[in-house]
């Protein structure tokens, strides 16, 4: 039972430490997509670079700490976990960008929200709620936690694909 509590604690530190790279790269790719078409070219990059990084620390997770043993569900929630981390992360810079950095920059997303709705004519909508839940989505705190636990879901969707890249079972002929 100790081993098995042990190899847990090694899973959740290693998606910790490495989840604050991923952090970096989360809040590298949300500032360079504030900053225009320039900042928005340049974080496909940035993108490609979260791709590899979640492959590669899976890999050394794999390597490192369960020994080049890595089945499917524990590289899955390894990787969920190292995109929680780095969630957590890069809402807080976001939360920070959102409250001191560029106030004005929710505002300025609902104001292009409410133009392109009113742009789109559709016949059913009801303005007021419209407006009202434009509000409350483009609201700091609630864009950050949105952002969170989108972050996360991306997450479980690279995790099912890059944990069966990642898995190793055993092998046979090896003691």
């Amino acid at each position: 039972m100790e081993i098995m509590e042990s190899k847990r604690q090694n899973l959740f530190q290693h998606a910790m430490a490495y989840g604050v790279v991923m952090g970096g790269l989360f809040s590298a790719n949300f500032m360079l997509s504030t900053m225009g078409r320039v900042g928005n070219m340049l974080s496909y990059f940035v993108i490609g670079a979260i791709a590899y990084c979640t492959y590669y620390f899976a890999c050394l997770f794999r390597d490192r700490e369960c020994e080049g043993v890595l089945s499917y569900g524990k590289g899955l929630s390894y990787i969920v976990m190292l995109y929680f981390f780095a969630a957590v992360i890069s809402s807080t810079v976001k939360f920070v960008f959102f409250t001191w950095i560029s106030p004005d920059f929710l505002a300025n997303l609902l104001n292009q929200s409410i133009l392109i709705l009113e742009e789109m004519n559709l016949p059913s909508m009801d303005e007021s709620v419209t407006m009202q839940t434009l509000e409350t989505m483009l609201s700091p705190m609630v864009y950050v936690f949105q952002s969170l636990w989108m972050n996360v879901f991306v997450g479980l969707f690279v995790g099912f694909v890059v944990a069966a890249f990642t898995k190793k079972e055993k092998n046979l002929f090896e003691e």
